[in-house]
Formats: structure tokens, sequence, C-alpha cells
């Protein structure tokens, strides 16, 4: 830790870290684990109860090719389908949201034009931030978005092989020949049978009923792993469009003062999705660049600003956010930057660095570095940091 003597009775207490307490991390990673668990066994049961309803509206479509030969549902096979029905909305609906968890809409604040400062921070973001908060910025050059990750490309397969297994049930399902498996069953129970004329039709019968029994529950098997394949992958389906967006929805634009407030709360919106871009730049111009960030800080739950260059609008940006974030508003820096706002005030008195010391009074900044291991050990800090600070 670093202190700065201002004066003779006023003091400033900077401490530049590396290292956070797990605090409460490891029982969130616990509970998150858990609804993750708990979510896919939602959409599963949500998966399976779905069964019923589609094999209910196949029903329904034959009825009405084949009127004369098809059986109408009763009024209680409708309620059941209709109980099931909802069944399967809820719990998918549920699974979801577990699966989503608390997401919340952070800031992140840089100077512009420096590279080695986002490539280290988006670093952070990519392999610790985005799992619990999907973090907003402004443009320059050398921001870039981050996607959703793999997600995409996983619900994509998943929809590819989803949509094949179907494909292949369905046509096992076109080529089925039932009276072929009762006719053969029947041969087998007669061929194996007595020859007098009482043993040949009792296994004849027999032989019948147990082929269409095995045909009956080839018909339904092959038409429940269609219905699954099919299910699987109109789900995977939508997830991949959803990604798909979240994608494109990485990078916006404000053109007028006017767009700050609405595009605010539609990322705020966009971060509670499943699949929701990790960091979204926002180009911005410099004329309303002020109202952008007090836009997004009025939607955001936690602001990470990176101090490690001291100007104009940094100040501006601690004095605004400080009093609005309190212990949520999380400073990080270069360390080789950092280290010069512990050094003693009478060395930096007057300079931008000054300044910006006593507004940091009383903060902790976190340090990183380039090399890799400093980067590791930044993300993991970085994410410690944002569970203790209560912001998720």
């Amino acid at each position: 830790m670093g202190t700065a003597v201002l004066s003779d009775n006023e003091r400033v207490s900077i401490r530049v870290i590396e290292d956070v307490p797990a605090g409460r991390l490891p029982l969130q990673m616990v509970v998150r684990f858990l609804s993750v668990l708990l979510g896919i066994g939602f959409l599963l049961t949500g998966l399976l109860l779905a069964i019923w309803p589609v094999m209910a509206l196949v029903i329904a479509v034959d009825n009405l090719v084949r009127p004369g030969e098809s059986s109408e549902m009763s009024d209680s096979e409708l309620v059941w389908t209709a109980v099931v029905t909802l069944g399967a909305v809820i719990s998918t609906w549920f699974g979801v949201l577990l699966l989503r968890g608390r997401r919340q809409l952070g800031l992140y604040l840089r100077k512009f034009g420096f590279a080695d400062t986002t490539q280290t921070v988006s670093h952070a973001l990519r392999s610790a931030v985005g799992r619990s908060v999907r973090l907003v910025t402004l443009d320059d050059a050398m921001a870039a978005p981050v996607g959703v990750g793999a997600g995409k490309w996983i619900v994509g397969l998943m929809q590819l092989v989803g949509l094949a297994f179907a494909g292949v049930m369905l046509y096992s399902l076109l080529r089925l020949d039932e009276e072929s498996i009762i006719r053969d069953t029947m041969e087998q129970a007669t061929s194996s049978a007595d020859d007098n004329v009482v043993d040949q039709f009792g296994a004849a019968l027999g032989g019948a009923l147990v082929g269409g029994m095995v045909a009956g529950f080839a018909l339904i098997f092959l038409l429940t792993l269609t219905i699954i394949g099919g299910l699987v992958g109109l789900f995977a389906y939508r997830a991949y469009k959803s990604a798909k967006q979240a994608q494109e929805e990485a990078r916006q634009a404000l053109v007028q003062r006017q767009q700050v407030g609405p595009v605010a709360k539609k990322l705020q919106a966009v971060a509670r999705k499943v699949f929701a871009p990790r960091l979204i730049v926002v180009a911005v111009p410099g004329s309303f660049w002020q109202q952008a960030v007090s836009g997004f800080a009025s939607v955001s739950r936690v602001a990470i600003m990176d101090v490690s260059h001291p100007t104009d609008p940094l100040l501006w940006e601690i004095q605004t956010l400080k009093p609005l974030f309190g212990e949520r508003l999380i400073y990080v820096g270069s360390r080789e930057h950092v280290l010069a706002l512990t050094r003693p005030a009478h060395e930096i008195a007057g300079t931008p660095t000054g300044l910006l010391a006593q507004l940091l009074d009383g903060s902790e900044i976190i340090a990183y570095g380039q090399t890799w291991p400093q980067r590791r050990r930044f993300a993991k800090a970085l994410r410690r940091r944002i569970a203790n600070s209560k912001a998720i």
C-alpha cells in the first residue's frame, strides 16, 4: 500500500493490489452449478412433456385426413393434453431462467487508443466477467466487441444433429410396414405349432395379436424419437437465431443525443438474455459522450474503470460515478502507471496524477500486467472483486 501526504493533517491512502480474497465467489459458483443442473433437468422435462401434445396434434391431423379410421380424443384426454402442454411450457421457461441466471449489465470505461489496455481487460472479460456481467463500453478504433463465445456453434451443431436424427427416424417411420410385421409374426407362430386346425388357428391368432403389439410399439417408438429429434432441432434453431442476433447486437452506434436512453434500456434487456455479447461496443460522438456515460451508468449494476492514464474525462467520470456506484465501482489499471498514485503528494502536487490520487482516496486498484500469468491473475482478481462487491 502506498500513502501520499497532502498536508500536515491530510493523507491519501491508495492500495494497489493484484490478488483479491475469494469471499462470496465459491458459494456463488456452487449455487450457479446447481442452478445449471436444475435448468438442464427442467429443459429435459419440458422436452419430454412436449412429446404428448405433439403426438396429440399428429392424431388430430390424422383424424382430419382419415376420419373413418381414427378415433377422436375424449374430453378427459383433451384436458390432460392441455395440462401437459402447460407443464411443458412452464418447465422449459423455468429451465431457461435457471440457465440464464441473474446476469447484470456493467459499464467499462477506459482511455481510448491504448491497445495493451484493451487487450488485457478483454482477456479478463472472456475468462471471468462474462459469466455474470455483460459490459458496455464506448467506442474507439481499438475496441472490439466480444461475442457470445462457443455457445453459438454448440447450438448450431445441436440443430444439425437434432434435425438429422429426426429425418432418419421419420424415414424409418414412413418405411414401417405394419402388415408385414403382423404377417411375419403369424408365420413364425404357425410354423412352430402342431398341424391340427385348432393349434394352427390358435397360433395364428396369437401371432396376430403379438405382431399387432410389436407393430404398434415400433410405430410409437419411431414416432416418439422423430418428435424428440424435431423438438431438439427446433429448440436449437431458436437458440442459434438468438446467438446470431446477440452477435449482431455486440456493436451499436449512437447518432443523436436522444438515442442514449432508449439504447441504454435496450442493452439492459439484451444483457439478461441467455445469449448476449460479453462486451458491447457503442460508438458515441464526442459531442455528448458525458450524457452517454451517465445514461449507461443509470442502467448498469457495476462499473469497471481503468485509471491508468489520468485525464480530464477520467476525473469527471470518477466524480460522477463514485457517488452512484459506491463499492460497485471497480478500479483497474496498469501496474507501471498506477504505482505513481502512491508517490508522496509533494511529488505529484498540481499534476493530473495528484488530482486523481485525491479522488481515489481510500480506494483499491487491481493492477494488471501484460504477460500471460499476469493476465490470468488479473482476471481471477477481477472476477472475485465483482462477486464481493455484491453487484450480482
